[in-house]
């Protein structure tokens, strides 16, 4: 395999990637499971807020309307004394009388006559007119605050009407069809409140999902396998399922061991298949010493590297595991008749004594954990310690591989150091977990001069195989 180069990757410019609609639908899904409850928060608020604003503004406006038709006085053919108000059929003059009633009703002259009528100084509501098209029929709306102001003014219009039209049209009738009547709801009822709250909820929404949009359009993660090779510029090795598994007390949960017939085949299966792969590029450079890391805590690292471990020897190599992280104690704890596994510390304080017994065990079981079962107070001065370095030197010698579990390159200086140690480096990413730009700079500082990156295992995978997609959620175990 070639040596890693990050070729300036941290800088591409943007507009390089392709545009993915299934990705973007992928993470507008992820945005919904994640910021879920934003959306009802949001229209919570917005319906608080428009509820005491309509509140606050509402103010109940009343109705009240007459409808009527109006006739002019005629002379008959008999003389001047037989008189009668008639009806025009034709549109000359129903066109007339449609122009001049809202003039009459508007004009100053009538406005003064309302003021009168009323006893006040201002006309307290909004008048209308409605005509019917080539007729005389019209219907007098009136909207106001107050119920009986809005009553009483359609009743003067009515009653004053003829009084003032006498100067304009000549003497005329007012034939009432529909008396006013005093209202007694508001015609901007709370419904009209109702419904405005109802619209402020649906614009809570809305701007909820901008969040929302924002964060599926600005994902800059590892989503699969293409996106190892584009944006981290190496090998990947293969894809490690999501399993899961349910609730359980960390006593009773069936560990994601490839020896444990409890396992998911499916995680099974892609172990092994990775395993394969990870080992075959290893032993094309005859390596021994291999470093596996991640970003950060909590993509897998330590639950993939233990199963990498456990299968070389399950295949006859004899393996050593390092549990790396020396700022935590290990899971697995140093049982009293448990030969298989040995304390660091301790190791490094008797490593004459240690080696023959560690040996001896690996002809047997093939397989010896080294882990953490007590803190120490100086972990770099202890990873950098001359000891340390004698520790892998003899480790070679009697070991076929050593697999290295180290702590994230993204928080601690602990995995440049042991990456000194080690022939190269399988790094482990979550899928849509981790910016790429902060991958590439964690790569970016490990010391691929000195060992080689042999590439990536893309973990928690929903990536789609051949019979669909894997629908599976696993938990790393140390």
């Amino acid at each position: 395999m070639e040596q890693y180069e990050l070729d300036n990757r941290t800088n591409l410019d943007e507009e390089d990637e392709e545009f993915d609609l299934g990705i973007l639908i992928y993470h507008v899904w992820q945005g919904f499971r994640k910021f879920w409850w934003f959306i009802p928060i949001m229209m919570l608020v917005f319906s608080l807020l428009g509820y005491v604003y309509m509140k606050k503004q509402y103010v109940p406006m009343y109705e009240a309307k007459g409808i009527f038709t109006v006739s002019t006085k005629v002379s008959d053919q008999y003389g001047d004394n037989n008189t009668s108000y008639n009806f025009y059929y034709d549109k000359g003059t129903a066109s007339q009388m449609a122009v001049t009633f809202p003039y009459i009703i508007e004009s100053e002259v009538f406005q003064q006559v309302l003021l009168e009528e009323l006893g006040t100084d201002i006309i307290n509501g909004d008048l209308s007119v409605e005509a019917v098209p080539d007729t005389n029929l019209f219907t007098i709306i009136v909207h106001s605050d107050v119920a009986e102001d809005a009553y009483q003014i359609v009743t003067a219009v009515m009653a004053n009407y003829p009084t003032v039209a006498r100067y304009v049209i000549g003497d005329t009738k007012l034939t009432v069809l529909q008396a006013p009547s005093l209202p007694v709801r508001p015609y901007n009822s709370v419904n009209g409140i109702k419904k405005n709250v109802a619209m402020c909820a649906i614009l809570g929404f809305l701007v909820a999902l901008v969040p929302i949009g924002l964060y599926a359009i600005t994902r800059r993660e590892i989503h699969n396998r293409e996106d190892v090779r584009q944006w981290l510029n190496m090998r990947c090795f293969g894809t490690i399922p999501r399993i899961h598994q349910k609730k359980r007390s960390k006593k009773n949960r069936t560990p994601l061991d490839v020896m444990n017939a409890k396992s998911d085949p499916a995680f099974v299966d892609s172990m092994k298949r990775v395993s394969s792969r990870v080992f075959k590029e290893v032993d094309k450079h005859n390596d021994k010493v291999i470093l596996v890391t991640s970003t950060s805590p909590e993509e897998g690292k330590s639950t993939i590297t233990m199963n990498l471990a456990t299968l070389l020897s399950e295949q006859g190599n004899k393996v050593v595991f390092i549990h790396g992280d020396i700022r935590k104690l290990s899971q697995t704890q140093e049982g009293e008749d448990d030969e298989t596994k040995g304390e660091l510390t301790t190791i490094l304080n008797s490593i004459e004594e240690s080696i023959p017994r560690l040996n001896e065990v690996l002809v047997k079981s093939k397989l010896y954990e080294i882990g953490i079962f007590k803190m120490t107070e100086n972990p770099i001065n202890l990873l950098q310690s001359e000891a340390m370095g004698q520790l892998i030197d003899e480790l070679r010698k009697v070991a076929d591989y050593i697999i290295i579990d180290s702590p994230p390159v993204g928080l601690m200086a602990d995995a440049m150091i042991l990456a000194n140690y080690s022939d190269g480096i399988v790094y482990v990413v979550r899928q849509d977990y981790m910016n790429r730009g902060h991958i590439l700079n964690a790569v970016a500082s490990l010391p691929v001069e000195q060992c080689k990156l042999y590439g990536c295992i893309l973990n928690y995978s929903t990536e789609k195989k051949a019979g669909g997609y894997y629908q599976y959620r696993y938990k790393e175990i140390a």
